[in-house]
């Protein structure tokens, strides 16, 4: 028996939360340590916009350069400055969520179906039904997949 719909929804807000935190608390140490590096090789960096250039493209490797985001990532503490904005859309806050719901739903379909028919295929007890998990269910109608460590 699966447990209450609002029970599912509170583990995975719990879940969220918890991965939120651990990442904004990576975010804040790895910020302040590209902020207080300072390279010993002066000839390293042609200048210290160079130098400011470099950290940003190391961030934005970090939360996958090949994001757009909104706000634009212009510096390594914009991560910081806009976490309520930013983490959400770069998975973050522990969920993945696809702005586009139509495409979500296609996806959310095909994975359904492609369970249920491996399960079908690689379980031929006569006898089984198998039904899609129903926690699993309410959870793939609010985010498309868990992300971090938890």
């Amino acid at each position: 028996m699966s447990p209450p719909e609002s029970a599912i929804l509170a583990a995975l807000s719990s879940y969220r939360t918890h991965i939120g935190s651990c990442n904004h608390d990576a975010f804040e140490a790895m910020i302040r340590d590209m902020d207080a590096a300072d390279p010993d090789d002066e000839d390293l960096f042609e200048s210290d916009e160079a130098l400011e250039e470099a950290r940003v493209e190391f961030t934005l490797r970090l939360v996958g350069d090949n994001r757009e985001t909104h706000p634009r990532i212009t510096c390594p503490s914009d991560v910081l400055t806009y976490w309520e904005d930013l983490a959400p859309q770069l998975a973050l806050d522990g969920a993945s969520v696809h702005h586009d719901t139509s495409w979500r739903d296609e996806m959310r379909n095909i994975y359904t179906r492609g369970v249920l028919r491996s399960l079908n295929e690689r379980c031929t007890d006569p006898v089984t039904t198998w039904e899609f998990p129903a926690d699993l269910a309410v959870i793939m109608q609010h985010v498309d997949s868990p992300e971090g460590p938890g």
